[in-house]
């Protein structure tokens, strides 16, 4: 007997996902009987999104109707929720933990792909079906490419890689139309342009078009800043400048918030300190986190605050935000580095 295309994809990665989506104390009933959980654990920022969880719970058992009708109440929602994360960003984060498992094997990628491949043949006409294909596409494409260097990847492997970013493209050209106010759509191009080394001027472009298409989505931007670090073409210089331009376009009105934001996301992509092989400007970053923390207050981001302050040397302005978080900091935030920051910081 044929089984669903969603339960294949359910027990093919039962062993890969389940932990990760569900539970402990759900991971012994079987795939087919455990109910969707309402939660999960918190995201890499430290945050639980009651979005991203259903997002993710939808995607995972095959629930394509209740991830259309989530995805139609967040997709021009300007609303920031969740420490200042807009709410069709946090749905892309729940499907993230679908399509980002590093731990995966093709075998799962594949059932992945014939999953969505399935649901954008039977709803031409959704953006979401055909959105959620070009991703599948597109992690499938970096489960043949991994995360080495180019040069060590296997030459077979890395034609894949390639085979799979061309089929990505294809499907967003080829549903250009369906797509055209669809901001997510303009995240995957980049996506594929950082890839693909693309000119800046087309990245921007589509920054630029992402935010037209929906003043709460910056994420066109912040894939941008990533295509603009020296590790993918870019220059100190160049990923200042988009930083700069971040905190204008993106989020008008609240200072240089996505200055500090970007340049902290992005801290350990620079090769050894932010502060020495970067451009960043620290009293701009600083007054960046304090232009974010008063509209958004977010405990991630205060810690990530006090870290940087003390990677910057900025004794007074660590002291400061210590004091805000006391004995009880984000360990997440700080990488194990919250103890011997404390001691610097309260050295006479």
């Amino acid at each position: 007997m044929n089984r669903p295309l969603s339960t294949r994809l359910r027990r093919a990665a039962a062993g890969l996902l389940l932990a990760a989506l569900i539970p402990p104390a759900l991971a012994t009933i079987t795939t087919a009987s455990a109910p969707a959980p309402s939660a999960s654990s918190p995201l890499v920022d430290g945050v639980s999104s009651r979005i991203a969880d259903d997002a993710a719970m939808a995607f995972w058992y095959g629930d394509f109707d209740r991830l259309e009708a989530l995805y139609r109440s967040v997709r021009q929602s300007t609303e920031l929720v969740d420490g200042g994360t807009s709410r069709l960003q946090w749905f892309r984060k729940g499907l993230w933990r679908v399509y980002g498992r590093d731990d995966a094997t093709d075998p799962y990628f594949a059932q992945l792909e014939a999953l969505t491949h399935a649901w954008a043949s039977k709803r031409p006409n959704s953006a979401l079906a055909q959105l959620l294909y070009a991703r599948a596409l597109h992690a499938r494409a970096w489960s043949f490419r991994g995360g080495d260097y180019a040069d060590h990847v296997l030459p077979a492997a890395m034609k894949e890689f390639h085979r799979y970013i061309a089929l990505e493209k294809e499907q967003l050209d080829r549903n250009a139309s369906l797509l055209k106010n669809e901001s997510t759509a303009d995240i995957y191009l980049l996506m594929i342009g950082r890839t693909a080394v693309a000119p800046f001027d087309q990245m921007h472009a589509l920054a630029l078009d992402a935010l037209a298409r929906n003043p709460a989505d910056d994420s066109g931007f912040q894939e941008l800043a990533t295509a603009s670090l020296p590790k993918w073409g870019g220059s100190a210089d160049l990923f200042d400048a988009v930083a700069r331009e971040a905190a204008r376009r993106a989020r008008p009105g609240s200072g240089m918030a996505m200055y500090a934001f970007l340049y902290d996301d992005v801290s350990g992509d620079f090769p050894g300190d932010l502060f020495e092989t970067s451009d960043v400007d620290w009293p701009t970053m600083r007054q960046g986190f304090r232009d974010w923390l008063a509209r958004w207050p977010n405990r991630y981001m205060l810690n990530r605050f006090a870290r940087d302050a003390c990677h910057a040397q900025d004794k007074p302005t660590t002291l400061e935000v210590l004091n805000q978080i006391g004995d009880q900091p984000l360990e997440r935030a700080w990488g194990n580095q919250f103890e011997s920051c404390r001691r610097w910081a309260r050295e006479p």
